[in-house]
């Protein structure tokens, strides 16, 4: 819901370690029963196309886990004014 209703209110910023990021969390085997590798697939082909992305240039390290960082470092890059993340 969070998503669906940032693509039709915002912008959606993206940079390829968070796209990459990601794909890798929901390419995990706990999450296959639930979701098909082609459904994920087109999610993230959607997202891509819905999404802006952007070339990092602020470097945050302010989170206990790095790949945090990552989040806040886009967001601050494209001049977010909100952070969805599943945190």
């Amino acid at each position: 819901m969070a998503l669906r209703r940032a693509v039709s209110e915002g912008i959606v910023l993206l940079c390829h370690d968070v796209l990459a990021e990601l794909q890798d969390v929901l390419e995990r085997q706990k999450f296959r029963r639930y979701v098909r590798e082609e459904t994920i697939a087109n999610f993230l082909l959607a997202l891509s196309d819905d999404g802006f992305l952007i070339e990092v240039d602020v470097e945050i390290t302010a989170f206990r886990d790095p790949k945090d960082d990552k989040s806040l470092s886009l967001a601050m890059s494209g001049g977010a004014t909100h952070i969805v993340t599943g945190d």
